[in-house]
């Protein structure tokens, strides 16, 4: 939702010609964003323990996904970011650093740190989700740079 939200907002005001309104329409979308995804990670935290036992009543699987539950409160933050910003650039007409920035993230980062971590520091489940999260702060990190630093908010005009 916001996401797109974010996309046809930006693309709208630069094609209009208004970089200054189009850059803190940019802003404001991360931050309500983030905003948003802070909430959905307290409520990952709040209720650890209450949210898996919707789906399962096996003590173990409850202590398993509880355990992780934090870890994904964490990856809500980022990911929420990166959406948002994936949204942001859409909207400029730059989904070429998104892309890079995915690709980077995820399997130069994500997936190593993720290997490592489960099958060599023995960190099982919790080790997967860490490795997976550090690459998705990674990339939402690039994302805001690149829109607060990089990005062009002036209208281009493509060839037909």
């Amino acid at each position: 939702g916001l996401s797109q939200g974010a996309s046809a907002r930006v693309g709208n005001l630069v094609g209009a010609g208004a970089e200054a309104q189009a850059r803190r329409s940019a802003t404001l979308a991360l931050a309500l964003g983030a905003g948003v995804m802070v909430l959905s990670a307290l409520a990952f935290v709040v209720l650890q323990w209450w949210l898996p036992r919707l789906y399962t009543s096996d003590p173990e699987v409850v202590a398993l996904a509880a355990s992780i539950l934090p870890i994904a409160a964490a990856f809500q933050l980022f990911d929420g970011t990166q959406a948002v910003g994936g949204g942001i650039l859409r909207g400029l007409g730059a989904t070429r650093p998104a892309a890079v920035f995915n690709l980077v993230g995820y399997y130069a980062l994500a997936l190593p740190l993720s290997a490592v971590a489960v099958l060599h520091l023995g960190l099982g489940l919790q080790g997967l989700w860490w490795g997976l999260c550090v690459g998705l702060a990674a990339i939402a990190s690039a994302l805001v740079w690149w829109i607060r630093r990089r990005a062009s908010y002036r209208p281009r005009v493509l060839p037909p």
